[in-house]
């Protein structure tokens, strides 16, 4: 499995290579956590953009990355939410488990047809 990331301009930041196919990923960043959780407001743009902020289309990306900076975690889903949140009780699961949150994701898009999760950290683009 490799990644690479695209150009600034398309709905998703990278795209990932698997057997079946390529899948395009969103990322999206939290730096600290608020009141026991990491929020994140799944949408394009910015406020001050002549476009302005707006949603994603139902076809603009696959797979949701969602990062927790100070935790150095990712945690990925196909849950296609505006409003996301990660608690901080999944941070200590995802440093164990760092791949488990991937093939979950992958399950739910209809592909699980993968190799067991890799024991390290999942390849990944910011």
């Amino acid at each position: 499995m490799h990644s690479v990331g695209v150009a600034e301009h398309l709905p998703f930041d990278c795209v990932v290579f698997l057997e079946q196919g390529v899948l395009r990923v969103q990322v999206k960043t939290a730096t600290r956590q608020r009141a026991g959780c990491f929020n994140f407001n799944v949408s394009r743009g910015y406020h001050r953009s002549p476009g302005g902020v707006r949603g994603y289309a139902e076809n603009d990306y696959d797979l949701l990355a969602l990062v927790c900076l100070s935790e150095n975690v990712v945690k990925f889903s196909a849950d296609r939410r505006r409003a996301q949140v990660v608690g901080i009780e999944e941070i200590e699961r995802l440093r164990r488990q760092p791949g488990a949150s991937f093939v979950a994701a992958l399950s739910a898009l209809g592909v699980d047809q993968m190799a067991p999760a890799p024991a390290g950290p999942v390849p990944f683009c910011y």
